[in-house]
């Protein structure tokens, strides 16, 4: 992954000796549809789902997954004397990013506290909204009037907030990832061991995200992708007792919009 980092870093480097051209300020807007990747949620040394997007779309049948942001922001060009035509290097910035990744399911084996024990079925979600400002390097290079290819990395610092309502086991304070086999949790005569019930938790995190992409403008319309990875850190709610660090990987697909000077 840090290996990967060093290509826009070295591009803007590159381009920001060379840079020249009629590539002006631009402030755009965009939508973007998040899809959960990698090491998406899984708590670092704890034990957790490494995907807890895959997680859920194998164990649950009707598992859904919804996920989009919206951007605005400006980018600002650095221009120095160079040879090259047609590149320019500068600073992006992204003064509201906005965004969510929301999964559901429903789960068919929940226990209610009863002395037949009954199971019961519950819905589920795990909703994480995220709020960022983004600050970064950009290089663009313009082949032709009208049309623009950015190459760009950036630092993220993360305002996020989790709403967590999910099977866990009775006594247990911690999110806990199982299929629907409750054969391990009945004593031979039948009797519990342990409650299997729904929790619900809100928790805010913050953290310290980054994140590189690339765009294509042509006229006025932008479309491009961006790989954003990091790690927030949640602080001890009420049902969970203790702190958690989350992994935070997500793919954005973006569509949007460029006004220059």
């Amino acid at each position: 992954m840090k290996r990967f980092l060093l290509i826009p870093i070295f591009t803007v480097i590159c381009a920001s000796l060379f840079a020249q051209g009629e590539i002006k300020n631009a402030t755009h807007a965009n939508f973007a549809w998040n899809r959960p990747i990698m090491n998406y949620g899984e708590q670092i040394n704890r034990n957790s789902a490494e995907n807890v997007y895959l997680f859920y779309q194998n164990q649950y049948q009707d598992f859904k997954h919804y996920g989009g942001s919206f951007e605005f922001g400006s980018s600002f060009y650095i221009h120095p004397t160079g040879f090259v035509k047609g590149f320019k290097a500068g600073v992006l910035v992204d003064f509201i990013d906005f965004g969510a990744n929301y999964l559901t399911y429903t789960d068919s084996s929940i226990q209610l506290a009863t002395p037949t024990n009954i199971k019961t079925i519950q819905k589920c979600h795990d909703l994480t909204a995220r709020y960022s400002l983004n600050v970064g390097a950009m290089t663009t290079y313009s082949p032709k009037k009208s049309i623009y290819f950015d190459l760009y990395f950036k630092l993220r610092p993360t305002f996020a907030v989790n709403y967590l309502r999910a099977p866990m086991w009775e006594g247990i304070y911690d999110r806990i990832y199982t299929n629907e086999n409750q054969s391990d949790i009945f004593l031979p005569n039948g009797e519990p061991k342990i409650h299997k019930r729904t929790v619900e938790e809100t928790s805010i995190g913050l953290g310290l995200n980054y994140s590189y992409g690339i765009n294509i403008r042509v006229a006025k319309v932008l479309v491009g992708a961006e790989i954003i990875s990091g790690k927030l850190k949640y602080k001890a709610g009420a049902i969970i007792g203790m702190d958690q660090t989350v992994r935070d990987q997500y793919l954005k697909l973006k569509l949007g919009f460029f006004f220059a000077e």
